[in-house]
């Protein structure tokens, strides 16, 4: 059958481990939640932020090629002694801002990959991460609440103390009282020729097996 008793070397220990699970927990907490503050910053900046700018950005560069195409034609319609323009800087405008174009459509597509994947990625690291925050918010505490009535349990113990228990022999006890020591042989084995002549008695005999009388012939 299990033994139900613990040996328990040290109180200041257990007081040491609590203290130590107080702060891990602390610590844990306050990790956990700058985990979510950054990872809820990287979403919004993703999903908001970015998904807000580049569309803009492809709208923008449209305002810009038409404008472009605008001087472009306008600088083609005029000629100089008959001769029409090489209009390049014209064309190097409308140009870049056809690349402009390009690249915020093809950011507009990242940012639409990066939405999903994020989301994935968050969902994944929430369920890794589950088990760990359940620990910290719920195990933790309740072997804190465990460590909390083992210390009630051993102050009150300790509060208590051990009862000492006397060992001297009762002899000892009698003779420093000054009380006279009993004999140690039992009354059942005494004979009684000792203590008739301890009481200062003649010892009766035998008339058959004694001496004989002064009247007798």
């Amino acid at each position: 059958m299990p033994s139900s008793f613990a040996h328990v070397a040290s109180i200041d220990a257990i007081r040491s481990i609590r203290a130590a699970l107080l702060r891990f927990a602390e610590d844990a907490l306050e990790a956990l939640g700058a985990l979510d503050l950054e990872i809820g910053r990287g979403v919004d900046h993703i999903q908001h932020d970015q998904m807000a700018y580049w569309p803009q950005q492809v709208r923008q560069a449209w305002d810009e090629i038409a404008e472009a195409r605008v001087v472009l034609h306008q600088r083609r319609a005029i000629s100089v002694a008959g001769h029409r323009p090489a209009c390049d800087e014209e064309k190097k405008a409308l140009a870049a801002a056809q690349r402009r174009l390009q690249t915020a459509q093809d950011k507009v597509e990242t940012v639409r990959n990066w939405c999903r994947k994020l989301n994935q990625e968050v969902e994944e690291y929430q369920g890794r991460i589950g088990h760990f925050r359940q620990l910290i918010e719920t195990e933790l505490p309740r072997a804190i609440g465990t460590l909390d009535h083992m210390l009630s349990a051993l102050d009150a113990y300790t509060a208590v103390g051990t009862p000492r228990h006397d060992t001297t022999p009762r002899r000892s006890v009698a003779r420093s009282e000054g009380q006279p020591e009993q004999d140690a042989e039992p009354p059942s084995q005494r004979h009684p020729e000792s203590d008739a002549e301890t009481a200062g008695g003649a010892v009766p005999t035998d008339p058959a097996n004694g001496p004989p009388s002064d009247n007798q012939p």
